[in-house]
């Protein structure tokens, strides 16, 4: 199932998350790749969504919700195999600290690609055109066609 959301509210992900849960297995994969801004605090690591207020992590999403949302079943077995996260946002090197992956024959991933170390901010670029990290990731993939 492939689904793109652009420039979603917190519910609208939330809500996708919520329809994924529902149809994966623990054979399947995920990528999640976000663009935007990123905060980290004591918390933990969140990525901004459309609706998010500045100063107020209750609308915010904190990834590490999320991947266990994605990952984990309710009766804490995996839900899915491999978890790639691209993040294009300040501070993204955060944000699978403390994440649990998993041990034993349990051959599952949770990897993260990020435009920014932990305590660092990640450019926007010139206004309108696009972050270094998305040209810099996307002529990547043009490449290797």
């Amino acid at each position: 199932m492939t689904k793109f959301l652009i420039n979603p509210s917190k519910k609208a992900i939330k809500e996708h998350i919520n329809a994924l849960r529902s149809k994966l297995t623990a054979h399947d994969d995920i990528l999640f790749y976000f663009a935007g801004h990123g905060r980290s605090n004591a918390t933990g690591f969140y990525v901004i969504p459309s609706d998010g207020e500045k100063g107020d992590d209750e609308t915010w999403l904190n990834i590490k919700k999320m991947v266990t949302e994605l990952t984990v079943r309710d009766n804490g077995k995996h839900l899915t195999k491999n978890l790639l996260m691209i993040l294009d946002c300040c501070f993204s090197g955060s944000a699978l600290n403390g994440i649990f992956v998993g041990k034993g024959s349990d051959k599952i991933s949770r990897y993260l690609i990020a435009s920014a170390l932990e305590d660092e901010k990640s450019s926007d670029g010139r206004p309108g055109q696009g972050s270094p990290f998305r040209h810099a990731f996307c002529d990547l993939l043009m490449e290797n066609q």
